[in-house]
Formats: C-alpha cells, sequence, structure tokens
C-alpha cells in the first residue's frame, strides 16, 4: 500500500466524516439555540459574531504552527478542538457556554483551514491533487446529505444526540489522524497571513484601489455580503420556527422539515451550478456582471418573500428560491479573478475577504438588534436591505473597464464545497 494511496484514502475519509458531522449538528442547532437555550434574535447573531471572530484572530497563530510544527499537528489539533468544542455547547444550553464554546470552535476551524489541502498535495503532488479535491467535494456532499437524513431519528431521541455524535466523530477523527497521517518534510507555507503581512496587504490594497475603481467597487461588494450574511444565517431557522410554524407531515417534526429545507437547497443549488457550468455565458466582463446582478436580485427578492411569508409554502419559495442563483459563487470567483492583475490579485482577494470578515461583524449584531427591537421578519428583511447597494455597484461594475493588459481567462470551475 502506496503513501499516496494512503493520503488520498485519509484525505477523503476525513472530509466524509467531516461532512457528515456536519449534516447531523447543523439541522438541529438552531432548534436547540431556540428551543433549549432560549436566544433571542440578538443572541443568536452574537453567537455567529463570536465564531467568525474567533477564526479571525486565531488564523494568524495557527498558521504558524501549520508553517513551523507541520500541517499534520494543525489537522490533529483542529479536529479535536472542533469536536470537544460541539460536545461542550451540547451539554449546557446557556448563553455564555455557547459563546465560550463557539470561541473554541473558532480556533478550531482556523486550526483546519488550508492545512489538510496543504498537506495532501504535499503528501501526493499538486497534479495528483486536483483530482482528489474534486472527488472530496463529492463525497462531502454526499456525506452532508446522509448526515442531515440521520440527524432527524436521532433528534428523536435526544435533540442534542446528533451535535454530540458531531463531536465524537470529530474527536474521533483528531485520533485516527494523529496515528494514521504521516508527513513529509515541506518547505511550502501554508498560505496565512502574518500581522506585517496583513498590515502590508491593507498598504498595497490602498494604493492599487486608488487607482483602479473597478478593484473599490469589489471591496465594496464584499462589504455589502459580509454585512447581510450574517444576520440571515442565524436568524432563517428561528424564523420558521417561531414565526410560521411547520405542516403537519412527520408530525410538524422541526428535524425533519429542517432536512427537507437544507437538502432542497443544496440539490437545487448542485443542479444549477451544473447548469450554469454548461450553458452560462458567463466568460465575458459584460456577461459574469449580468450574471451576477440577476442572481444577486433573485436573492433580495427571496429574503423579502421569506421574511414576510404568510405560510410555510411561501416561506419555502423564499428559502429555495435564491439556490436557483447558486451559480453566483463559481461565478463571482471567475469574475474576480479575471478582474485583478495577476501582479496585485493575492493583494485584492486578501483585502476582499478582510472586507466581507469586517462586514461580518459590524453587521451581524446591527441587524440581531433589528430582531430584538422589531421582530425576526424585519431582520431578515434588513438584510435585504443591506444587500440592495449590490445592485447598484454591479450595475457600475459592468460599465467599468477591469484594467487588465493580458487576455482573459475561460471562467474557473470549482468543487461545490459544505
Amino acid at each position: 500500500m502506496s503513501g499516496r494511496w494512503l493520503s488520498t484514502r485519509l484525505y477523503l475519509l476525513r472530509e466524509a466524516l467531516n461532512s457528515f458531522g456536519a449534516g447531523l449538528a447543523i439541522n438541529v442547532l438552531a432548534i436547540y439555540y431556540v428551543r433549549q437555550a432560549h436566544l433571542d434574535a440578538l443572541q443568536l447573531v452574537i453567537v455567529g459574531t463570536v465564531l467568525e471572530s474567533s477564526y479571525f484572530l486565531f488564523e494568524i497563530p495557527t498558521g504558524v504552527v501549520a508553517d513551523t510544527i507541520g500541517r499534520k499537528v494543525s489537522v490533529v489539533a483542529g479536529a479535536f478542538v472542533i469536536g470537544v468544542s460541539w460536545v461542550g455547547q451540547a451539554s449546557l444550553p446557556i448563553f455564555g457556554v455557547i459563546l465560550l464554546f463557539e470561541a473554541l470552535r473558532g480556533l478550531g476551524e482556523a486550526f483546519a483551514s488550508g492545512a489538510p489541502e496543504a498537506w495532501l498535495a504535499s503528501e501526493v503532488g499538486d497534479d495528483q491533487a486536483a483530482p482528489v479535491f474534486l472527488r472530496a467535494g463529492q463525497i462531502g456532499n454526499a456525506s452532508f446529505l446522509a448526515g442531515l437524513v440521520a440527524s432527524v431519528p436521532l433528534a428523536a431521541v435526544a435533540l442534542t444526540l446528533p451535535v454530540l455524535l458531531c463531536g465524537a466523530i470529530g474527536i474521533a477523527t483528531g485520533f485516527l489522524l494523529a496515528f494514521a497521517m504521516r508527513e513529509r518534510p515541506f518547505r511550502d507555507p501554508v498560505q496565512r497571513r502574518s500581522w506585517s503581512a496583513l498590515a502590508a496587504t491593507a498598504r498595497d490594497g490602498a494604493r492599487v484601489v486608488r487607482r483602479r475603481p473597478l478593484l473599490l467597487t469589489i471591496l465594496a461588494l464584499e462589504l455589502c455580503f459580509g454585512a447581510a450574511s450574517e444576520g440571515y444565517d442565524r436568524l432563517w431557522e428561528a424564523h420558521l420556527l417561531n414565526d410560521i410554524g411547520f405542516p403537519a407531515l412527520f408530525g410538524g417534526d422541526p428535524v425533519a422539515w429542517f432536512a427537507i429545507v437544507n437538502a432542497g437547497s443544496m440539490l437545487l443549488g448542485i443542479a444549477v451550478m451544473e447548469l450554469v457550468r454548461r450553458r452560462g455565458n458567463t466568460s465575458t466582463h459584460g456577461g459574469a456582471t449580468r450574471f451576477l446582478f440577476a442572481s444577486e436580485a433573485l436573492v433580495i427578492a427571496g429574503r423579502v418573500v421569506f421574511a414576510f411569508a404568510p405560510n410555510f409554502g411561501i416561506s419555502l419559495i423564499g428559502r429555495w428560491g435564491p439556490s436557483l442563483a447558486a451559480g453566483f459563487g463559481p461565478v463571482y470567483t471567475a469574475w474576480l479573478t479575471r478582474n485583478i492583475d495577476p501582479a496585485v490579485r493575492a493583494t485584492v482577494i486578501s483585502a476582499a475577504s478582510v472586507c466581507n470578515a469586517g462586514g461580518q461583524i459590524v453587521g451581524g449584531p446591527i441587524v440581531g438588534l433589528v430582531g430584538r427591537s422589531r421582530g425576526i421578519p424585519a431582520a431578515i428583511a434588513s438584510t435585504a436591505v443591506l444587500l440592495l447597494p449590490t445592485l447598484f455597484l454591479f450595475g457600475r461594475a459592468e460599465r467599468q473597464q477591469p484594467g487588465i493588459s493580458e487576455p482573459r481567462v475561460a471562467a474557473i470551475e470549482e468543487p461545490a464545497i459544505v
């Protein structure tokens, strides 16, 4: 049994276990927060903000671990920390305890960010790793769906059982990887930011953006995306639980219905991405920008429909409708790649990531405050309002010239990652 074969199988097994565990936990987590921990709208959003802030703060020190001690250590540490965080927050339904373990999960996610991919590429080579990443995406999607299905009977025994099992799977994965992973000496560090590099990114980005208006538009888009994402991601399930309710089918069991809603969104997204890949006219600046404009308009409309839906059927249209814009992610990534000079591409993408994170950290609590004072429907509608400037920005971007000297490249394809 060759080392490359073992490394590939370990990577795929890790992806399957992580995705299965995510399907278990995500399907019941909002119910746990709302029904057992009794979190309100602001508290729900603060939980997500703490997770994002922790990840952002720990990204650099965990990168030092991956670069100096080893990717294996980083991957194993991430598995253990994430597993413990799931078990901890499922054990005590108290707001402060949940915040503590979500901050811990941010640390674990930072350990796991980029290190498994870098480890596999070092073990099997870049050319051999590419098809493995694609296969891992497919396995991850299937495993996530399996986790959604499995969470329904498990939650019938105890609501926290799927979350506890997710944590146990993470801890067991850590032990497995600690004993089974091998690591060759490496020289190519994981691409992480240092504090000095972060400051240099800000300075370089500011200089580049001043010279190219389209780049300023890109950063403004990322700020809007971040500000609108955290509140919606944390509140849509609470809206179904508290404001709309579920049909009598399956006994009105929210776990079963969340499994249906999540699985439907995912399958619609996969189908639409394949359709966009085959037939979408997104390989030019104008074509991609118009597609992104239309996709974002659909997302905004879907959120408004979802926020004020009078019944579950209409809310499902509002929730699933934006899934038809699932091609947005890969097309947007390709659009960024085409419209940024290679010489400054890494700088601008890093700056865009910072803007998105900043938008989440600032915008999330604002949406939560709206939810606490005006209700969750108003909070969800406010995330649609926060996205409205993106329509103006995409319209503006279509009229702006990319300013790239080299020929444009075809749209890239990325595997769906859950």
